[in-house]
């Protein structure tokens, strides 16, 4: 599964500190008996707000192992070889035909379809509490963190593939995936064809 990654921040040892010295004045009410059905309530509401804080800031992050794949299971990452290799798609030989059947519509594309953009998501890092049950934890943070696999490919005027990156990017926003589309296609010939002109009818 990996090495665990352990978020901790200051307020996790405030937070514990403070829980402990509750706990210690509600066992001192408790030998005293000052408190009555309120204030019960009152303590159990502190209780649940203190635990579900103090295991926020300590969830435990596991990474998980990656499969970016394909509708028909390949992956992404050993998707392009050159004419030679074995993979299923070859520099000079793959066709923009063969690239729609296997992959679909793209995510993005040039005016002439020259180069098409794709991406894919997968789970990275499982979130898990160490002090609480899951219910008490989620939705109220995400259980997984994405990771997003981007896959550019670029063909030649007959439509043969050409050329090829992927990315790899994690998070939920602010990913950049159109600055590195446009990087792809910079200085990619693929203005649109201007129509004949007609000739003049006499």
């Amino acid at each position: 599964m990996g090495r665990a990654t352990i978020r901790k921040t200051a307020w996790t040892n405030v937070i514990a500190k403070a829980w402990g010295t509750y706990v210690a004045g509600l066992a001192e009410n408790t030998r005293s008996r000052r408190y009555n059905g309120l204030s019960m309530k009152r303590h159990l509401h502190i209780g649940v707000l203190a635990v579900t804080l103090l295991s926020g800031m300590g969830c435990i992050g596991i990474p998980l192992t990656e499969h970016p794949l394909t509708r028909s299971h390949e992956d992404v990452r050993y998707l392009v070889g050159a004419a030679d290799s074995g993979r299923p798609f070859r520099i000079g030989v793959t066709t923009r035909e063969k690239v729609i059947e296997c992959l679909g519509e793209p995510r993005w594309h040039t005016p002439q379809h020259r180069a098409f953009g794709y991406s894919f998501r997968v789970n990275a890092i499982r979130w898990i509490s160490p002090f609480v049950g899951e219910p008490a934890i989620f939705p109220l943070i995400h259980r997984y963190t994405p990771a997003y696999y981007f896959l550019f490919l670029e063909l030649d005027a007959s439509g043969f593939l050409k050329r090829s990156v992927w990315y790899r990017r994690e998070g939920f926003t602010d990913l950049g995936e159109a600055t590195l589309w446009a990087q792809f296609t910079k200085g990619i010939d693929d203005l649109p064809v201007p129509p004949k002109e007609e000739p003049p009818v006499d």
